[in-house]
């Protein structure tokens, strides 16, 4: 612990009356909070378009360490693995500072902070049977801490209100000043805003439905059109919708088509990646990639 001497703590926890008669095989739990660090890093996997770090040019390999401070440009994304596989996938023109990168002395346990300042950041959280670990992301409204999962979380350029879209698993989400908290399940977003607490979640659309694309399209510009998903234009009841639209295998080219695609319902793809290795939609240009 941090404080070695301070027993008097971890006797309270654990609710011991006696600290000199123990029984053997007795668990006892210690405050992740007041256990004693190392600094860990991350890697960036995958780079493409403007992206600046304080910690120097980035390039796929290259080393995020604690305090770096990161900016995605215009049509800039960057994707950074850490030391328990967990990964971070920054969108364009988006500024997030690694505020804690680190790992408790002694074992591999992983304790990471994200500040995104503006923008939009992905995260997939690993999950560790048997483990602890803490991974949190704050935002100038919201503080969202999570236990394996994968989840989004954005914040607009003013620092007014950010929101939080959990994929799997689940995330607690509390405001910044006062510390209102609750649990955000899968399959639902929310939005907070400066000096209030979290709004009531509100459930995130399904995707949609691509079943009748061609499996095969010859062309290099390429359209889909789908119907139109029922349910609420937005969290927080705002327009208009946003939908992500991988178009790329991740292991093939990390990144992402603009994320304000789908303000009607036929879409264009502003960026396409070939090779690809999703078999349901292959793509054929001119060139092996085209962007």
């Amino acid at each position: 612990m941090i404080k070695e001497n301070d027993w008097l703590s971890l006797q309270r926890l654990n609710k011991i009356t006696d600290p000199h008669y123990i029984r053997p095989g007795t668990p006892i739990r210690f405050p992740l909070a007041e256990m004693k660090t190392e600094p860990a890093q991350g890697t960036v996997v995958s780079v493409a378009g403007p992206v600046e770090s304080t910690g120097g040019k980035l390039v796929p390999g290259s080393i995020v360490a604690e305090g770096h401070v990161i900016k995605t440009g215009e049509n800039g994304f960057v994707t950074i693995k850490l030391t328990d596989q967990s990964t971070i996938v920054m969108q364009s023109k988006s500024l997030m500072k690694l505020d804690r990168a680190r790992t408790i002395t002694g074992t591999d346990i992983p304790v990471t902070r994200a500040k995104l300042m503006s923008g939009r950041i992905e995260a997939k959280i690993e999950k560790r049977p048997g483990a602890v670990s803490r991974f949190e992301v704050a935002t100038p409204t919201s503080n969202m801490g999570v236990r394996g999962t994968r989840f989004r979380v954005s914040s607009d350029e003013s620092g007014k209100s950010s929101t939080g879209e959990v994929l799997e698993g689940a995330v607690n989400v509390a405001d910044a000043s006062a510390g209102n908290g609750l649990d955000l399940a899968a399959g639902f977003g929310i939005l907070v805003e400066e000096g209030k607490a979290p709004v009531e979640p509100v459930k995130l659309l399904g995707s949609p439905d691509l079943s009748s694309i061609a499996k095969l399209h010859e062309r290099i510009l390429l359209r889909v059109k789908f119907a139109d998903v029922a349910g609420p234009t937005a969290i927080g009841h705002r327009s208009p919708v946003t939908v992500h639209f991988p178009i790329c295998a991740p292991k093939v080219y990390s990144k992402w088509a603009k994320p304000n695609l789908a303000i009607c319902p036929m879409v264009p793809i502003f960026c396409v990646c070939v090779p690809s290795t999703n078999p349901a939609l292959k793509v054929r240009t001119r060139s092996r990639r085209w962007c």
